[in-house]
């Protein structure tokens, strides 16, 4: 009893987190005891209805363990319906490399049909058991927009990492072996699924040649230092290899064996820094050592992100002064520049700091971090610098009244541009515009505690 008040004090900040930042909470469910959900603050209160009820809770945990294992196996949150048809995602909990619980956002309504939703879900409420009151919470769910939210479900990926509830380079890992799957697999249909092996004699030899012919291309590009040819070549191999060996497996165990030998081959022929001799005690062991992890490999998905993991390893090990890039990457630009430049075209309207966040892709704690690691202020004062140099701009070339001055540059009416220009500059609008003007008899007409008292 007392470890698990200690497990749900570790997970407090992580909930109050989400709560805060996302349109409502969420709720954590431990697949060990899955009758003791965490639920977070703000928690969709129907749900809450559903896991505190004991006939409709076993329905709700096993929807959720059923996604969170989907989620584990695409290496990112997992959008699904649950069975009672509400919208929600998942995102998998981890406990020592294995999948332990989950993260659950929901339900929701998409506000784009939520009409539909609403009564399609109205429809499927149980007979039995608290409908009446889940009839009540139904009007009362939140209505999203689909566009906002794969921005949710990466502030609750972030979060996660954050508070160290899971482990981003296993999911990442995970990500990547689905995405080298379906591409595959794209790869075996186009090819209609054709067997290689189906022949023998000439069509193995002719199978062979075309193996030796890719493994070389992805050698070339191993050694200009190029990824994303080198996985492309990868994926057309891990394809040529699969359909050619269907029937007897312990043969694409071969053909992997064969890429690694042939990578660290290529690594030992590039250009060894400062004239040293190659490392071939190094190569060795490093060859031993695949080999071993590769038998005991089984699962062909498995296999393909170990050979991935090779040629990632051969690219690392390629000196910077051999490979042959066609042209250097672009670089890569700040977060916090990049919120300026958002800021710069949206500071006219409702620009908000969530906002900012979901249009740039990051959590709302990321972008704050960024934004004081930078400097330049917190993003209500660059919001802030962005329409008082705008409204500068137009007091000085226009004639425009500062009620429309105040319009343009987003602020709340004219009384706020008045306030924010007496914090920043301690000058009203009207005493600034006056000040460009250097005609003394114009400055002595408006007298400044008179032109402060008109503008208010």
């Amino acid at each position: 009893m007392e470890q698990r008040q200690n497990s749900s004090r570790r997970h407090r900040p992580f909930l109050a987190d989400c709560a805060r930042h996302l349109p409502q909470g969420v709720c954590l469910l431990w697949f060990a005891h899955p009758d003791r959900p965490e639920v977070g603050p703000r928690f969709c209160p129907l749900c809450r209805l559903c896991l505190g009820d004991a006939a409709l809770a076993s329905h709700c945990a096993q929807a959720i363990r059923a996604a969170a294992y989907e989620a584990s196996r695409i290496g990112e949150p997992y959008f699904f319906r649950c069975w009672l048809g509400l919208n929600s995602f998942v995102a998998p909990l981890w406990s020592r490399g294995k999948l332990a619980g989950a993260v659950e956002f929901g339900g929701y309504l998409y506000q784009e049909n939520a009409e539909e939703e609403e009564a399609f879900v109205r429809a499927g409420l149980p007979a039995a058991g608290p409908r009446e009151r889940l009839c009540q919470e139904l009007p009362r769910l939140q209505r999203l927009a689909a566009a906002a939210m794969r921005g949710h479900a990466s502030f609750v990926e972030e979060a996660l990492a954050a508070h160290g509830l899971h482990d981003p380079a296993l999911l990442r890992q995970r990500h990547e072996s689905y995405l080298q799957q379906r591409r595959i697999a794209e790869l075996m249909h186009r090819r209609g699924g054709v067997e290689l092996a189906a022949g023998a004699g000439v069509a193995a030899s002719g199978a062979g040649r075309v193996a030796w012919g890719i493994l070389a291309d992805l050698a070339a590009a191993v050694a200009a230092g190029s990824r994303e040819g080198a996985m492309l070549r990868l994926d057309e191999y891990l394809c040529h290899c699969l359909l050619a060996h269907a029937s007897a497996p312990h043969r694409f165990h071969l053909a992997l064996a064969l890429l690694s030998a042939i990578l660290e081959h290529q690594a030992l022929l590039a250009p060894p820094p400062a004239a040293r001799p190659p490392p071939l005690a190094a190569a060795a062991l490093r060859l031993q050592t695949a080999w071993r992890e590769l038998e005991r490999g089984a699962e062909p998905a498995d296999l393909c992100a170990w050979a991935a993991r090779q040629v990632e390893a051969a690219l690392a090990r390629i000196p910077a002064a051999g490979r042959q890039l066609a042209e250097p990457p672009p670089p890569r630009i700040p977060l916090a520049q990049r919120a300026d430049d958002w800021l710069a075209g949206h500071f006219q309207g409702k620009a908000t700091l969530r906002a900012a966040a979901q249009a740039l892709g990051a959590s709302v704690p990321t972008l704050v971090a960024a934004l004081r690691r930078h400097g330049g202020g917190t993003f209500h004062q660059r919001l802030i610098s962005r329409r008082l140099d705008h409204a500068k701009q137009l007091l000085a070339s226009t004639d425009q009244p500062l009620h429309a001055v105040a319009r343009e540059c987003g602020f709340a009416d004219q009384s706020h541009l008045v306030r924010v220009f007496r914090d920043q500059i301690n000058l009203t609008p009207g005493q600034f515009r006056a000040l460009l003007d250097w005609d003394e008899r114009q400055l002595a007409a408006a007298p400044p505690s008179a032109g402060a008292a008109a503008e208010e």
